[in-house]
């Protein structure tokens, strides 16, 4: 058969060669990522006791968050429902999105952190 021969090289893959060492573990890329997001934490933190003005008492008989951030609002739902009803589903909505704000807050800074090679 005619063609072309191509000559192959007996070379060792790149990362066995004694000359090239990686510079950084996995665990010491790691510590490096937790340490910046350790710093950024403390450069960033601020005592939310002594930044807001707290209240001695939270009105529990009333809404806790917005009627217009609530998932029923503008349904036949939420027209169906008396001021009391709007008012406790209003305390769980607000407790569900304060957790989920928090759970994503975490799981956000980690994807950023990933990407970034923090």
């Amino acid at each position: 058969m005619g063609g072309t021969s191509v000559a192959h090289t007996s070379r060792a893959p790149v990362w066995e060669e004694p000359d090239v060492v990686p510079t950084k573990t996995h665990e010491d890329q790691l510590q490096s990522v937790v340490d910046r997001l350790s710093a950024a934490a403390e450069a960033d933190y601020y005592n939310p006791y002594k930044r807001f003005a707290w209240p001695d008492r939270l009105d529990v008989d009333g809404y806790w968050m917005s009627p217009e951030l609530m998932t029923v609002h503008g349904t036949s739902a939420a027209r169906e429902l008396d001021e009391k009803t709007l008012q406790e589903i209003s305390k769980w909505e607000s407790g569900h999105f304060y957790s989920l704000n928090e759970v994503f807050s975490v799981a956000g800074w980690q994807v950023v952190a990933t990407r970034r090679g923090w």
